[in-house]
């Protein structure tokens, strides 16, 4: 329980300070080792601009009603690895529901485990 409350104090003095701190750290990182940082803004921007331009002169993509559909359609057409960032993207999109209710069911645990506990006096 300790570990749960110290992500989240940690969490929330993230978003209280920002991230312009861990963003400084991260660049600071990459200078002293000569890694580039790209500008993802502009890179996803771009990349998803002359990807919707393909996709929709591509008849290969008509008829698809859902991301599950798109991603499966990116594979076969082997855009996925022209498109990685927006391949990336779907995937996100795709994965962001079972990760949210993965997560509420932990906490949903730890209310049951931690209602028990006080009923037994141990907390």
């Amino acid at each position: 329980m300790r570990l749960i409350n110290n992500v989240k104090g940690k969490l929330q003095k993230l978003r209280d300070s920002g991230w312009e701190v861990l963003l400084e750290d991260v660049k600071k990182f990459c200078n002293t080792h000569s890694i580039e940082i790209i500008d993802m803004a502009n890179t996803i921007n771009s990349q998803l601009e002359t990807y919707t331009d393909d996709v929709r002169s591509d008849e290969r993509f008509e008829g698809i009603l859902d991301l599950g559909d798109l991603a499966k359609k990116m594979i076969e057409t082997m855009k996925n690895h022209v498109f990685p960032l927006v391949y990336r993207m779907i995937e996100l999109a795709l994965l962001l529901p079972v990760a949210t209710a993965i997560v509420e069911r932990v906490f949903s645990v730890l209310n049951i485990v931690k209602t028990d506990l006080r009923k037994k006096d141990w907390i």
